[in-house]
């Protein structure tokens, strides 16, 4: 869920993964955290944001860009990169 509806309440027990929305169902971490969440009620993943610099933030996605646009310029752009063109 966004991480914006899951801190409204105090009272919810959330955990964080670094993983785009969609690729959660099939994220290794998701899936071991729900199995040890279900058989025994822990889960190892963290319950908070990892703290990160503002400028690697930043830095990650300008790279991001570039080689999406080298890929796209390129004509090596894959059906995964078109959909993230609806993102930008």
């Amino acid at each position: 869920m966004p991480l914006w509806s899951s801190t409204t309440d105090p009272s919810l027990k959330v955990y964080y993964v670094q993983c785009i929305h969609r690729d959660l169902p099939n994220h290794d971490d998701v899936i071991a955290g729900v199995q040890r969440l279900v058989l025994t009620g822990q889960c190892d993943l963290p319950a908070a944001l990892p703290q990160a610099e503002p400028s690697s933030i930043f830095e990650e996605a300008a790279q991001e860009l570039e080689e999406l646009k080298n890929r796209l310029i390129g004509g090596t752009a894959s059906q995964s990169d078109f959909s993230k063109l609806s993102v930008l």
